[in-house]
């Protein structure tokens, strides 16, 4: 994998890609080819576009973008927060892709993720820096709570639980009535459970109450981190989640349930000692990546590796194993910032040994080949897509037999009056939060295994392989 005597632009490294067969068309899941004018296609399928050296792969923009969207604000400070030189070509590339945080993804949540450019450079919003694709979340409706209908989606609660503990564990709701949906009402709803023998007779029937985090708008989904008080005695039992209007009555409908064994000595599938240690955001990415460096060089010695980093944005932090003459694709949901990336490396810090290319994409489904990654990171990532552990396991589809998945960062204090974690769900991310026995159920679930890992205050740092 050594690209020595090779350029090492964009360009000519996904044209080295695409002449692997190793990016997939996201629809048909073939090969992309190179048209005649450049672009990227397969046979049958849609062009894909590129633009300021990125490529587009996700493309599921509603036609309400008219791609007119400006921000001379923005794009003077984006200009200015990444130091590009001071050139009328590269500050219209930088327009442009700012321009595109105006895309209204099929998700809401995307939407909510295109439109962050700002906070995610730490650049303050006023006037026109009020990106429009934002989902408008209104906790003052008058209509809240008219017709409670909740779904229940999925939780990574484990199948054994220690006795007479209060737990914080998370459900994912989606509400399937016509109105908003709030704790912060006189009737509030809130989020409960029963605790049943394995006949179904009622052990306990109220729960703690939990509230949501953020009203929730029809079809809207969220996260909700649960406080559960387990059994004293052990044994074998069903916890039944089940919504409440408090003062009012049960929620009927799909409720969830799952067998559980309370048992004084659960087994630990993430054995993980807390290191006493608490780092600052940028410390803690920086052993995060010292980890990734020093497992690489144990387990890969003989040359360097072609890295994916999901959730990227702008500074991928595999770019410092660029240093190692790794290859690295970085994926973000944002087409803006995968631009911006891009752009950043070309103009401000390239040199002849970096090997980077930014793609947008869902990262749900990677669009690359079989066993086409010696490694894959993501740095304080995880906890924002929905089905985690749809992403490990379609991620494993991705990766070499011996490749490694390093999630680094991961948050696993779950804490319900965060500030930050309240601020992200006002704007419309999917914002969420596991226990490290959540995190635990999660890898199982994708098939993976604990290589190495360390518990850095709320900080789960771990490098996983396929089971």
């Amino acid at each position: 994998m050594n690209m020595a005597g090779e350029k090492s632009s964009h360009i000519s490294m996904l044209h080295k890609l695409v002449s692997l067969g190793l990016i997939l068309c996201p629809k048909l899941h073939r090969p992309l080819k190179i048209t005649d004018d450049g672009r990227f296609a397969t046979a049958g399928g849609p062009l894909w576009k590129i633009q300021n050296g990125a490529l587009d792969l996700y493309g599921n923009y509603s036609a309400g973008n008219d791609g007119h969207f400006e921000d001379t604000e923005l794009t003077n400070a984006v200009f200015s927060a990444l130091e590009f030189p001071d050139r009328p070509e590269i500050r219209a590339a930088v327009a442009r892709a700012v321009a595109d945080t105006a895309m209204v993804a099929a998700d809401p949540a995307y939407s909510a993720e295109i439109a962050e450019l700002a906070d995610r450079l730490g650049l303050p919003r006023s006037g026109q820096m009020t990106m429009p694709s934002a989902p408008n979340i209104s906790i003052e409706s008058s209509d809240r709570n008219r017709e409670v209908r909740i779904s229940f989606e999925s939780t990574f609660i484990e199948s054994v639980l220690p006795p007479g503990r209060l737990l914080r564990r998370s459900v994912r709701i989606r509400n399937d009535g016509s109105s908003v949906i709030s704790s912060k009402t006189n009737n509030p709803v809130n989020i409960s459970y029963h605790w049943l023998d394995t006949e179904g007779n009622i052990v306990q029937w109220d729960g703690a109450r939990s509230p949501l985090p953020v009203d929730l708008q029809p079809g809207g989904k969220v996260t909700v981190i649960c406080d559960i008080e387990t059994p004293a005695k052990a044994g074998h039992y069903r916890l039944q989640f089940q919504p409440v209007i408090e003062g009012m009555y049960w929620v009927e409908g799909n409720l969830l349930t799952r067998e559980v064994t309370i048992d004084p000595d659960p087994p630990d599938r993430l054995p993980l000692a807390p290191s006493g240690r608490d780092y600052d955001y940028q410390e803690d990415h920086a052993v995060g990546l010292s980890m990734i460096v020093r497992y690489m060089n144990d387990k890969h010695a003989d040359g360097p590796c072609r890295i994916l980093e999901v959730g990227g944005g702008i500074h991928p932090q595999s770019a410092a194993l660029m240093a190692h003459d790794c290859e690295v694709i970085s994926i973000d949901i944002s087409f803006a910032m995968s631009q911006l990336g891009q752009l950043y490396f070309d103009h401000v810090a390239w040199d002849k040994k970096r090997n980077i290319s930014f793609i947008s994409c869902d990262a749900h489904a990677p669009p690359f080949a079989v066993a086409t990654f010696d490694g894959i990171i993501i740095f304080s990532a995880l906890h924002h897509f929905a089905e985690p552990q749809r992403l490990l396991g379609n991620l494993r589809r991705v990766l070499k037999p011996d490749g490694f998945i390093a999630v680094m960062c991961e948050p696993c204090h779950p804490d319900r009056g965060d500030a930050m974690y309240l601020r992200d769900l006002s704007k419309g991310i999917n914002e969420q939060c596991w226990s490290v026995e959540e995190y635990a159920e999660i890898f199982f679930l994708a098939g993976l295994k604990l290589a190495s890992g360390q518990l850095d205050g709320g900080s789960l740092k771990v490098i996983l392989v396929g089971r």
